[in-house]
């Protein structure tokens, strides 16, 4: 403000020199000073949003917004993801092109510029993961501005499930046409799936064949689980370890592999972390033909489909033991049929994204603000940016502006075991703080609130029996406090916990196993300092 001062008073002086009309001349120079001192003292309105939905607004809004800004919002997301932004008000300077005040848009293919009332309740997409909408007001004439909301459409399938149709007469989710699947006389098959009404004791959740014979199916009857193979119908309870009307799949997702050897007509079963064989004689040196239609539910009228949801199905034509199923991961894709857009033909209707899938894409958030030459922020109004809480469901529609969400008060806190093992022993030396760092990293990157009140990281005590002496120490027993700082009513799942941590790598030689996450309860006088 010294260099401002000084130049008032420099102004002064110099206008006394032009006598009884030195006042219009003065007030002139005034007039330019201010401009270029309120430039400077411009409002925090370049910013980076990267939360999957919120609302941003014009400086002062719904006041008038003031002159002389240059504001910018990138709107990012992840891979897979576009952006779509909604101008629930609109108020600019109307002007021919609109020269003067306006609000442009950058979609990714095209530029675009509005002003006066133009862009109330309309709609735009990005053709990417990334829009940018700025705001320009000029010298004079000040409007209401306008307020926005932000929202991501998925268009991976990664970070969409599907809702299986229930009607015969309804549009089928099935393998595209242009994927060809060969004859298998083995194979690996893996898909996660959800049900929704438990009492439905007859179901398939997949059906391949033609026309008129079935191939290959997996489903349940009155007898239980049961994998259908080439005329062959062979019950896998055994395996399971559940009675014929207990069901394996519940109203959170659960991941199944099941692996099939002709040679030697036995069925594999990986499911909660859980190998386990059946032998199934009939299906010994049979083959599944090739070139049949495979459809997610069923199609047929003897027998339902799944009352669910399903996700990231992938098949291969080799055999995975139970280590293989064990490291399999999001980036392992089906040689035969994977989880992409390309694979399949599915309605829209059937097509749900949600934030919580496992193989989904997440954006760790940057910094909202960026950096900007002003030398100070001064007193103008600032810009309004709000991130409402990530929902467990993204729509795909337009935003949903009657949400009746009601604020839920205290913390859900979650009591977390697991263990890491240790494949090299001369691997990272410091390993209770590299372990302890990715936990922190993990729950503090991720979009749930969630941060980690305590973690303990112990080595596993372990005696060779022979020599009577301690051995290396390969494994560490992981105890942790979890707090989940819930709004709007979103739920957090102890197996959408579960799956978090299985779906992150540590280091590539320190491996998680049975994680094991326990709910206890809202805020019960625990302190979190980081939520």
């Amino acid at each position: 403000m010294l260099t401002e001062t000084k130049m008032l008073y420099e102004i002064q002086l110099w206008c006394c020199q032009w006598g009884g009309k030195s006042h219009l001349f003065f007030l002139f120079i005034l007039s330019l000073l201010c401009i270029q001192i309120s430039a400077q003292e411009c409002s925090e309105c370049r910013m980076v949003l990267s939360n999957p939905t919120g609302i941003f607004t014009s400086p002062c809004f719904p006041n008038n917004y003031p002159n002389n800004q240059a504001c910018k919002w990138t709107i990012r997301a992840p891979s897979g993801y576009i952006i779509q932004t909604t101008f629930v008000d609109f108020d600019i300077e109307e002007a021919s092109g609109c020269k003067y005040d306006h609000v442009s848009l950058d979609t990714g293919d095209k530029k675009d510029s509005y002003c006066g009332m133009t862009a109330k309740g309309l709609s735009f997409n990005s053709s990417r993961n990334e829009m940018i909408v700025s705001f320009t007001s000029d010298f004079s004439i000040q409007k209401k501005g306008f307020s926005a909301t932000y929202t991501r459409i998925a268009v991976s399938l990664k970070n969409q499930k599907v809702v299986i149709p229930q009607f015969l007469d309804s549009e089928s989710v099935s393998l595209a046409n242009s994927i060809h699947v060969p004859e298998l006389n083995q194979f690996t098959l893996c898909f996660e799936a959800r049900e929704n009404n438990s009492n439905n004791y007859e179901w398939k959740a997949f059906s391949y064949g033609d026309s008129s014979v079935e191939f290959f199916s997996f489903g349940k009857t009155e007898k239980g689980h049961f994998i259908f193979i080439s005329d062959s119908q062979c019950f896998l309870n055994d395996a399971l370890d559940i009675g014929p009307g207990d069901n394996i799949f519940t109203e959170t997702f659960e991941e199944l592999c099941l692996v099939w050897d002709s040679s030697s007509g036995i069925v594999g079963i990986n499911i909660k972390e859980t190998y386990k064989t059946v032998h199934c004689l009939d299906t010994y040196g049979k083959v599944i033909p090739g070139d049949g239609k495979l459809v997610l539910g069923s199609n047929r009228e003897d027998i339902n489909p799944l009352p669910g949801d399903m996700y990231n199905f992938r098949l291969w034509n080799f055999t995975m033991n139970s280590q293989s199923l064990f490291n399999l991961t999001c980036d392992d894709k089906g040689n035969i049929i994977d989880w992409e857009n390309d694979f399949w033909s599915i309605p829209t209707t059937f097509l749900k994204a949600e934030n919580n899938l496992s193989c989904g894409s997440y954006l760790v958030l940057l910094p909202t603000v960026e950096p900007t030459s002003c030398a100070t922020t001064g007193s103008l109004c600032r810009a309004t940016v709000s991130s409402t809480t990530p929902s467990p469901t993204v729509t795909t529609n337009m935003p949903d502006t009657n949400r009746t969400d009601k604020i839920m008060d205290g913390r859900l806190y979650y009591r977390i075991d697991f263990t890491v093992y240790r494949i090299k022993e001369d691997a990272e030396p410091n390993i209770q703080n590299v372990i302890r760092e990715w936990l922190i990293q993990t729950m503090g990157t991720w979009n749930y609130n969630v941060c980690v009140v305590d973690v303990s990281v112990e080595p596993s005590s372990t005696k060779n029996a022979a020599r009577g002496k301690r051995s290396v120490n390969q494994s560490f027993e992981v105890r942790a406090l979890l707090a989940f700082n819930s709004t709007n009513n979103v739920s957090l799942e102890e197996q959408t916990i579960r799956k978090k941590l299985e779906n992150s790598n540590i280091t590539e030689n320190l491996k998680l196993h049975n994680v094991i996450v326990h709910s206890i309860g809202k805020d019960r006088g625990f302190f979190c300092c980081c939520c």
